[in-house]
């Protein structure tokens, strides 16, 4: 019975027909009644939820079609994009429209780059106010899931970003509800404290596979594959997260907007002019994944000057989705190294916590062990909770930390007690 629910409900969430002229959609579904017992359950649910729908005064928001890592089932992915329709529209704080038929026909003829194309959108004249566009992406790795949901305010550009790690199909549902109130709470936040945050725009990073091939007297060589596999991992060409964790791990020291050009290259080519105000940087990158060893490229790039800025390489002695996260959490030290000055900020100490994750300033920072995570320098709290948020079952710790000559973490009465004295 929840299945068929579900199913229905997924139905009425898959947006119908343009109402011209304006390009924005609107979804309804045909009631289906059962004679001999009037509505039923499925029914109620899906007219409960068009009702609702359509009672909404929130925002639009235009959301981009879910992507994934090639080894995702699309009936998994659309899963999960139709479970997060349904979020929003129970929660009430957006309501998601498509506009995929408008947007093809508008950019037939690619845009120079994504803020063209949010500034498009925004010179248009919709039936009812639209404030964003919306982008999800899954991808898999030591068996967990991991979601990104990419929120592009269309007056600011830069996204809000929030990410979840999750075990399995049974939990779509309490995963995207954590991440749908993360939204809300950020939404209703002020912007970040941090004075002048760097705006970097990320490129797909080129991923390449290898395989050992063994040569005569013991020797060996590296060839090309076709395809990595590392346990419950297949990654094929094309199957980039890495450059998304290397932008989201910039994003959660507050010190940073990312913008991935990757959502918008179906409309759009990445051309970034020098003299645009909206850019200071631009992060390209390579990965050569083989059964064993790893190396993870950046390279960051002055777009007004056109110089490299910093050109760093990390090996990884072997592949698995922890590596890659602390590799690029060490990688991020380097960067902000080169990007700013010292005085600006702090290295949180090292933390453990097994079993449970980070969060900082209501977003996903880590889990088991948070090392290298830099913050600007002064007061920050750092929670642990479960894998959906600090507000679910479960000890919650609390880390003081003051980042200033000397990183230092208190907790417990004596952090709080610190922390109020050093407001005072």
């Amino acid at each position: 019975m929840v299945s068929a629910v579900k199913a229905i409900a997924v139905l009425l969430l898959i947006f119908c027909s343009l109402l011209k002229p304006q390009p924005v959609f609107s979804f309804g579904v045909s009631q289906r009644e059962t004679p001999q017992q009037g509505r039923s359950v499925e029914t109620r649910i899906v007219t409960y939820l068009q009702d609702r729908y359509n009672a909404l005064t929130a925002p639009d928001i235009i959301m981009l079609p879910i992507s994934g890592i090639s080894s995702l089932s699309n009936e998994f992915l659309a899963s999960i994009e139709n479970e997060l329709f349904r979020q929003f529209v129970n929660s009430g704080i957006v309501r998601p429209v498509r506009m995929q038929r408008w947007l093809s026909t508008t950019f037939t003829s690619r845009a120079s780059n994504p803020f063209a194309v949010i500034s498009a959108i925004r010179a248009e004249e919709f039936v009812t106010p639209v404030n964003f566009i919306g982008k999800p992406f899954v991808f898999r790795g030591d068996n967990h899931y991991y979601f990104l949901l990419y929120i592009y305010p269309l007056r600011t550009y830069y996204p809000i970003i929030v990410f979840r790690q999750f075990p399995s199909s049974q939990s779509i549902e309490r995963m995207l509800e954590s991440s749908v109130r993360e939204l809300q709470i950020r939404l209703s936040r002020p912007p970040s404290p941090f004075g002048r945050q760097r705006r970097v725009v990320i490129d797909n990073f080129n991923v390449d596979f290898f395989m050992i091939a063994e040569l005569p007297g013991g020797d060996f060589d590296f060839v090309p594959a076709p395809f990595f596999n590392a346990g419950d991992t297949i990654l094929r060409d094309g199957d980039d997260f890495f450059s998304r964790m290397m932008g989201y791990i910039l994003y959660t020291t507050g010190m940073f907007q990312v913008f991935q050009l990757g959502d918008f290259r179906e409309f759009s080519h990445g051309t970034v002019s020098p003299a645009s105000p909206l850019v200071d940087y631009r992060i390209q990158g390579r990965v050569k994944l083989s059964s064993n060893e790893c190396i993870l490229y950046v390279d960051v790039i002055n777009t007004r000057t056109g110089a490299r800025v910093v050109s760093l390489r990390h090996p990884i002695l072997s592949y698995s989705f922890n590596n890659i996260w602390n590799a690029y959490r060490a990688l991020s030290v380097q960067i902000i190294a080169e990007l700013f000055d010292i005085e600006n900020y702090g290295v949180v100490p090292a933390i453990s916590s097994s079993g449970r994750h980070f969060f900082a300033n209501d977003k996903l920072i880590g889990w088991d062990t948070l090392e290298n995570f830099v913050l600007p320098r002064g007061l920050h709290i750092i929670y642990t909770g479960s894998m959906y948020g600090i507000n679910t079952p479960g000890p919650v710790n609390s880390y003081y930390v003051f980042l200033d000559h000397k990183n230092t973490i208190f907790t417990g009465l004596q952090g709080r007690r610190i922390w109020n004295l050093l407001q005072r």
